[in-house]
This record gives structure tokens, sequence and C-alpha cells, in this order.
């Protein structure tokens, strides 16, 4: 589930406690906010003089993410089972 909840990071991608408490803080924010604070940091990265990734570093982010959002998925579709059951 993507909508309001936080999907979990792959160990590829964990970041330090300073980013992960800078998206903790995000998360707090109502959704207006949110997307303005995402609009300034898009528009701050393009003024950088960020290197590109590679494509072995792209494939490896995009595998771990989508292993990330395959296993997320699962236990939604658990909880869903579970769910269901608790009611019949």
């Amino acid at each position: 589930m993507i909508g309001n909840s936080i999907i979990k990071r792959p160990a590829a991608l964990i970041m330090n406690s300073a980013a992960q408490q800078l998206l903790n803080s995000f998360e707090q924010l109502p959704d207006s906010e949110k997307q303005q604070v995402a609009t300034e940091i898009l528009r701050r990265t393009l003024i950088q003089d960020i290197p590109e990734l590679s494509g072995e570093a792209l494939i490896l982010n995009a595998e771990a993410l989508f292993l990330s959002l395959d296993e997320s998925e699962a236990e939604d579709e658990q909880q869903y089972s579970e769910t269901r059951c608790q009611i019949n």
C-alpha cells in the first residue's frame, strides 16, 4: 500500500539517521505542506551537480524497491485474509 503509508526501505536503500529523520518529519506534515516541501526538494535537486547513477546502480535500486513493494503487498494480503477469516 503506497497511499499514505510509509514504504519500508530495503537494505540497499538505507540512509543515514539525519535523512531518515527528515523523511519521518516529512510524513507528519499535512498533504499540502508535503507537496510544497517535495517541490522545493526537487527544485534544489535540479540545481545540484549530482552525478547520474550507473545502470547497475539503477537496476539494483529498482530490484530492491520492487522486492520491498512485493513484501509489503504480501503483508497487506495476509492481513486482509486474516480479517476476512475473523469476520466469517
